[in-house]
């Protein structure tokens, strides 16, 4: 049995549901996380309790008897590193940069949890507890790599969840798809920045280069990988390269500006 709290985002309780099923747990809401701690023989949190976006747990909730393990990151940054972190959704990207000085970029796309039906994507269901068990409440941006749905599947929950201050594009169509994400930015009051090939700027004290699309890029009706926002980040000698979904074509673009880096993304998910 699980104890899920009532009062936790949709997201997490849609996840809870689906891991209980797959595993053949019974989910019980319950309202009050004492409630679920008092009656549990194993009480596990990551930082926050699991499933509760708020740090709640009290020592005297817990029976004598009962195991109780906790993991506590001290913090979510490590000031003068520049951290690549990269998360496991499956059919897409998700990669959290963090700078040296503690800003929060999240290149992002996640498919559809082992095929099941459309509208729980890992994307949306895996990294928010992810986030949440490092304190991450608010990123300062993310990057939409381009508009096929394994790199916009879930971003919507994104914006929502963790109200980022800038949303990265690159040269994309207008799909209903599109259309829709910068309506919920608008919603959010996210500042939406368009970005191309050429382009340089300061992101937490790393330097910031865009590789691709090219400034002159003409989209088609239909989203393509060639339509990928890959991004150069550099922190004095070291530079790491996030190549998107770029093909052949993009690939020897950016290659032709020899851009060197020490950690490649591989284009198409690695």
């Amino acid at each position: 049995r699980v104890y899920a709290f009532d009062t936790a985002p949709e997201v997490q309780q849609r996840f809870a549901q689906e891991m209980g099923e797959r595993l053949g747990l019974e989910i019980v809401g319950v309202s009050e996380p004492r409630a679920a701690v008092e009656a549990s023989d194993i009480v596990v949190t990551s930082g926050p309790i699991l499933l509760h976006p708020q740090p709640t747990i009290e020592p005297g909730w817990v029976r004598p008897g009962t195991f109780a393990s906790a993991v506590y990151f001290d913090s979510y940054w490590q000031p003068g590193a520049l951290e690549i972190t990269v998360l496991d959704v499956g059919q897409g990207d998700s990669i959290l940069v963090v700078s040296p000085q503690g800003r929060t970029l999240r290149l992002v796309g996640g498919g559809a949890l082992g095929g099941r039906a459309a509208g729980f994507g890992v994307g949306e269901a895996v990294v928010p507890p992810c986030l949440w068990s490092r304190d991450l409440t608010r990123l300062d941006a993310v990057a939409r790599a381009h508009a096929h749905a394994d790199h916009i599947g879930g971003l919507g929950a994104v914006l929502r969840n963790f109200r980022p201050r800038e949303l990265w594009l690159g040269a994309d169509p207008m799909t209903p798809a599109m259309a829709a994400l910068l309506q919920e930015a608008a919603r959010q009051n996210i500042k939406v920045v368009h970005y191309a090939a050429g382009d340089r700027f300061r992101f937490g004290g790393t330097e910031v280069e865009v590789l691709a699309p090219p400034r002159d890029w003409q989209v088609t009706a239909r989203p393509r990988n060639n339509d990928s926002l890959a991004l150069r980040l550099t922190l004095g000698a070291t530079a790491v390269v996030l190549a998107g979904d770029a093909e052949q074509r993009i690939e020897r673009f950016m290659a032709a500006e020899h851009p060197r880096a020490d950690l490649l993304k591989v284009a198409h998910h690695g």
